[in-house]
């Protein structure tokens, strides 16, 4: 009947706003890690790589790089086997670090050698890897590009340290927010960007969801679980593919179907008042 198919349409409402959620936040990551970090880094080690180009225009490109990534706190070119590699910094940064009782803000801004090697050994070139940044606790992301060509025989690496409050912002601005939650999760179910990086893989929406980031089966789908205080809620998740994280949304199925939930105690109120002045008037005209 008409009162049931209005029912399922607000239900699949519903349920489609929990995967759209997921759906657009993962693509907006992808759009910040792809597309403002990644493509300009890489039109700058392809700068930096030109045999066009001298020492001093190579940090020249690098300096002017600092200054139109906002997000981008350092570039750094690392030759294998030198102990010194060329940092440039955001001196705004700087400051803020020094502010917060960071006695070195170049040796904090700066990649550990150890940790180029470790990324490319692990296949990780080009791929964030994100940690806290001391002192002031930003969520920082490292990423590491090769360059094509070698100085006097030896491997260079540039890398870049990017402060994540873009993809913080969207997430913790979302709308959604106001109804449930968001989280941003790695295969182990741990919370990212989130203080301490609690564990969450107890909810069997991250549970499921982190078993699928590292495999091929990554698509946006929804899951309707009961959580371990007992309430039923909904939930979906959704694959960035800059990180190797997912996208959950839960929302209690009370706080999702409360429209649903309005609209049908208001027909059968009405219906009932319907059929109340109904038989009343049946008693009337009956006399």
């Amino acid at each position: 009947n008409l009162i049931q198919i209005a029912r399922d349409e607000l239900i699949s409402a519903a349920n489609e706003e929990l995967t759209t959620v997921a759906g657009q936040l993962a693509r907006d990551v992808d759009d910040a890690i792809l597309g403002q970090y990644l493509a300009p880094l890489s039109v700058i080690r392809n700068g930096v790589d030109s045999p066009d180009l001298d020492v001093p225009q190579k940090i020249a490109l690098l300096t002017l790089g600092i200054a139109e990534l906002p997000d981008v706190k350092a570039l750094q070119l690392t030759v294998a086997g030198s102990d010194l590699p060329v940092l440039i910094t955001d001196q705004d940064y700087v400051a803020e670090l020094r502010a917060a009782g960071v006695a070195d803000p170049a040796s904090a801004l700066r990649t550990p050698l150890n940790d180029l090697q470790m990324m490319a050994r692990e296949g990780l070139m080009g791929r964030p890897m994100v940690e806290r940044m001391e002192g002031t606790g930003d969520w920082v992301a490292t990423i590491a590009l090769p360059l094509a060509n070698q100085l006097s025989g030896r491997p260079v690496i540039l890398s870049a340290r990017i402060e994540m409050s873009t993809i913080l912002n969207m997430r913790d601005r979302n709308p959604f927010n106001a109804r449930g939650d968001i989280f941003l999760v790695d295969a182990t179910g741990a919370a990212q960007l989130v203080e301490g990086t609690p564990d969450l893989s107890a909810r069997d929406s991250v549970a499921e969801a982190a078993a699928l980031i590292d495999g091929a089966a990554r698509a946006i789908a929804l899951r309707p679980y009961v959580a371990e205080d007992g309430t039923p809620t909904l939930s979906a998740y959704a694959f960035p593919s800059s990180m190797p994280w997912a996208v959950v949304t839960e929302l209690s199925e009370e706080s999702a179907y409360a429209v649903v939930d309005d609209m049908t105690r208001s027909i059968l109120i009405i219906a009932g008042l319907g059929f109340f002045f109904a038989t009343l008037g049946a008693i009337f005209f009956a006399q």
